[in-house]
């Protein structure tokens, strides 16, 4: 009896190319939702610099190394309650409307506000988030404002840090999330993976 040929992978690919197309539309569908449902938001971001003043008892690297310390910290402290508190009493009239509940609005300041110390450097970034492109600008710039008058009130540094912004907030153009476009090609790729992962798993069996 004549042994059966194994069947050449590409060929069995095309064979069930139904499976495939069936694991691209199982995410792809979702990663389409994704863009419809959640609301589109513009973003705005502006640039902030924290300087650690030189003194005899500390070098230029152990003075730059704590303010890059110090950008990290501050990042996290623009999470909190006591900072969100600070941007909300500001003079911005950012007319936005905060939930009552405590956790909750402290959710939505989590979702409208990112901070992130740049690496290697003491510039720490802060973006806003809204759907009304005047909002997301008037946030962020409430928020280096704060940052830059108040900051003495979580550094500790004293008269030794300075902080001051180096770029004035720049807004987007057109709504920055969700991300359609890498939503739909991280949908495209695990579909693609997935499928093709099924259909190698179905050809090793049958020919192997």
């Amino acid at each position: 009896m004549t042994e059966k040929k194994p069947i050449k992978f590409l060929d069995y690919l095309g064979q069930k190319k139904t499976i495939l197309i069936y694991c691209l539309l199982i995410f792809l569908v979702p990663a389409i939702a994704i863009n419809l449902i959640k609301p589109w938001e513009y973003s705005s971001t502006v640039k902030v610099l924290i300087i650690q003043k030189i003194n005899p008892n500390l070098d230029a690297y152990t003075a730059a190394r704590a303010a890059e310390k110090l950008s990290q910290n501050l990042a996290a402290v623009i999470y909190t309650t006591s900072f969100f508190n600070k941007v909300t009493a500001s003079n911005f009239n950012l007319n936005i409307n905060w939930p009552a509940n405590d956790r909750e609005k402290r959710k939505l300041w989590q979702e409208k506000i990112s901070a992130s110390a740049l690496p290697d450097s003491s510039i720490l970034e802060i973006t806003a988030y809204d759907s009304d492109r005047e909002k997301a600008a008037k946030l962020a710039q409430a928020a280096a404002y704060i940052l830059v008058t108040d900051g003495q009130e979580y550094h500790g540094g004293g008269e030794d840090i300075i902080i001051k912004t180096i770029d004035e907030n720049l807004t987007s153009d057109f709504p920055a999330r969700p991300n359609v476009i890498l939503n739909v090609l991280s949908g495209l790729f695990f579909g693609l993976m997935i499928g093709l992962f099924i259909i190698f798993w179905k050809y090793t069996k049958e020919n192997f």
